[in-house]
């Protein structure tokens, strides 16, 4: 899925009642589980941050928090836009849940409870089936934020890191592809740094000239 895809699928789904959980997955790359184990106080609005430090799975007919899948908590960055969509979110469930409290679910079903993950993954895909983009599989925003993070010029070790993969050979292994791309942007970066570097330098030297 392309950045426009995103976009289209997003503004598609704005009117939904769970779109603040699409809009995080789109753009943190969070697993399933870990965005649906995340509770009110892994945020911290102020700095932009999130924290994931649990995950929501099924097993069977049982449904249960245990670690993340590399069993290491770690802390992501938000955007601002996101930032702001999720806040919108916070003031929504405090005025349908007064009692609400920071150990409260972030996405949770009507009642306020957990939300079963494989009811969400059926969910999206209705969603998907309804709005005007290409079929796309539930991981698959996983897979599109990583690979617009490397075509944008990151790193594979930030990548890794955001992800939550155990080593940086799986970011890697999976993501490998898009790499040629990303090297070309770099290049081209650093070609620009050069040429603004040049550049202040004769400045530099024309006014001691002058």
């Amino acid at each position: 899925m392309d950045p426009g895809q995103l976009h289209v699928f997003l503004e598609w789904a704005r009117s939904d009642r769970l779109f603040p959980l699409w809009r995080t997955l789109g753009f943190t790359g969070l697993r399933r589980g870990e965005a649906l184990g995340l509770q009110w106080r892994d945020l911290r609005f102020q700095d932009r941050l999130l924290a994931v430090r649990r995950a929501l799975i099924t097993a069977g007919t049982s449904t249960y928090l245990t670690a993340p899948k590399s069993s290491q908590s770690r802390v992501i960055d938000l955007e601002e836009e996101t930032v702001e969509v999720l806040k919108a979110h916070r003031e929504e469930s405090k005025n349908l849940r007064p009692e609400s409290n920071p150990d409260d679910f972030v996405f949770t079903d009507r009642n306020g409870a957990p939300v079963v993950p494989n009811l969400i993954t059926r969910q999206f895909r209705g969603l998907v089936c309804a709005s005007p983009v290409p079929r796309i599989r539930f991981h698959d925003l996983r897979h599109t934020h990583a690979s617009h993070l490397l075509e944008s010029g990151a790193s594979i070790s930030s990548v890794q890191e955001r992800l939550g993969h155990s080593d940086v050979v799986v970011t890697l292994n999976l993501y490998s592809h898009v790499l040629p791309g990303s090297q070309r942007l770099a290049v081209d970066r650093l070609e620009s740094f050069y040429d603004n570097w040049g550049s202040s330098m004769d400045r530099e030297s024309s006014s001691r000239l002058n």
